[in-house]
């Protein structure tokens, strides 16, 4: 995740469903009633998951579990989630239409869908156990790629209209694959992975950026940074992808031609 600052005041939402103390929307898996309501106003977030939409207006991020758009020129930020529910790492589909999120709001850390227009959520994953750190939409905007399991999570392939899903890396076990993002020509599917679970006092590298391939089944090591690299993001073009590393104690960004590979 990367930090994020950004000028933005609160809003309150209309939902159908609305706990009687704070006015939020009720979630029948998360049957917890709020014991009191926090309000205030900010201009900063940090360690937030965003994402900008297609035509480059928007801005989409996830703060205190629930998601917010403000448009990228800057502005007032409306809140589109709301609740108990933790509604995190949302991504626009390609037609802008709508996003691809995790949340718990059906108990478990699962992937949804909502509509930007209707406000209509689907479920995407149906997990009971486990985790699900993100996801991200096929260029054709047809599935979901997601990075989910208990421990070294992995990565799988679902339908946007639901299903089973497939999962695309199984071996070996002990591998955590994490933060899908698909090349703009569908031929790939760039993650962060590193071996082992966390600990304490961990050495440098913990992550490095893989690439795989939905044609040959495929994965192939992208960056060797000593500082790691994880949260990729591809370019439009395809020809430019950008990742988080660590240098010394400061957490920063690089740019890499993907072409030239500088």
């Amino acid at each position: 995740m990367m930090a994020f600052c950004l000028s933005f005041f609160m809003s309150t939402v209309n939902a159908q469903k609305k706990d009687s103390l704070s006015g939020q929307e009720k979630f029948k898996d998360l049957p917890l009633e709020s014991g009191r309501i926090l309000k205030f106003n900010t201009k900063e977030g940090t360690w937030l998951s965003l994402d900008i939409s297609p035509d480059g207006k928007t801005i989409i991020f996830d703060m205190l579990g629930d998601l917010y758009t403000i448009p990228i020129s800057g502005g007032t930020a409306t809140r589109i989630t709301d609740g108990l529910p933790m509604d995190t790492n949302p991504r626009f589909s390609p037609d802008g239409e709508s996003i691809a999120f995790t949340s718990d709001r059906s108990g478990n850390d699962n992937a949804w869908i909502l509509n930007l227009k209707s406000k209509e959520t689907k479920q995407i994953t149906k997990d009971k156990r486990g985790e699900v750190q993100s996801a991200d939409w096929s260029p054709d905007g047809k599935y979901i790629a997601v990075s989910k399991g208990k421990r070294n999570l992995k990565l799988h392939l679902y339908h946007k209209d639901g299903g089973g899903g497939s999962q695309i890396i199984k071996e070996p076990s002990s591998i955590k694959t994490v933060e899908p993002a698909f090349s703009p020509d569908n031929k790939y599917i760039y993650y962060s992975q590193r071996t082992g679970g966390w600990n304490y006092n961990a050495q440098l590298p913990q992550y490095q950026i893989y690439r795989y391939d939905l044609e040959t089944g495929k994965s192939a090591r992208v960056t060797s940074r000593y500082g790691s690299a994880f949260t990729t993001t591809l370019s439009n073009d395809g020809k430019w992808m950008v990742y988080g590393t660590r240098y010394e104690e400061k957490t920063g960004l690089v740019l890499r031609d993907l072409i030239s590979g500088d």
